[in-house]
């Protein structure tokens, strides 16, 4: 699949154009071109991902280490959250009101 990136002055990807897409179970009906644009802080952290008006991935906050410590999904439906020990290794990550998946 072909798509057409843009980049700020810092290398960064800030955009992302797919000129046609296929919808799911239906090859031979191409749908119209997905635009995403790719946002970030004044630190060049990832900020968000958003296709028009609905935003992919936002709110993403950060501690000290830039570890981040949660991320919104879904046009601000759902939070994922994320712990760490002193070595900043991940321990946890948990999303209130969705299930427990495996063990």
């Amino acid at each position: 699949m072909e798509s057409l990136q843009s980049y700020n002055a810092d290398g960064q990807m800030t955009g992302q154009t797919y000129p046609w897409v296929y919808a799911p179970g239906s090859p031979a009906q191409p749908q119209p071109a997905k635009s995403y644009t790719i946002g970030y802080d004044t630190m060049g952290r990832l900020s968000h991902v958003q296709e028009g008006n609905f935003y992919h991935l936002s709110g993403v906050s950060y501690g000290v280490g830039s570890e981040i410590n949660s991320i919104t999904y879904n046009n601000w439906t759902l939070t994922q959250y994320r712990y760490y020990n002193a070595r900043l290794q991940m321990t946890r990550m948990w999303t209130p009101g969705v299930p427990r998946l495996g063990v």
